[in-house]
């Protein structure tokens, strides 16, 4: 079976934290505008892709200030995308 790509383990992760279908969602939208995630959701979504993303981010871990009030579901992606490359 094929690794899943960081998108995938995005969404699929922002999914299951506020309950709605990963079709549902897509780059463009605000976790906090657009799918009124709260500030405790974002802590969560932090701990969550930390998990996730455990393996590949090792000591570069995020943090929730990383992702601003208004952050698009793309910047997140990308910031990963970013961290795990500069590992």
């Amino acid at each position: 079976m094929a690794k899943k790509s960081a998108r995938e383990r995005v969404i699929e992760a922002i999914a299951e934290m506020l309950q709605m279908e990963q079709a549902e969602i897509n780059d463009e939208q605000s976790l906090v505008y657009d799918l009124d995630a709260d500030s405790l959701d974002l802590i969560q979504l932090t701990i969550d892709l930390n998990e996730e993303f455990a393996e590949e981010l090792g000591a570069n871990e995020l943090d929730k200030n990383q992702f601003p009030q208004g952050a698009k579901i793309k910047d997140i992606i990308e910031l990963i995308e970013k961290t795990i490359q500069t590992k």
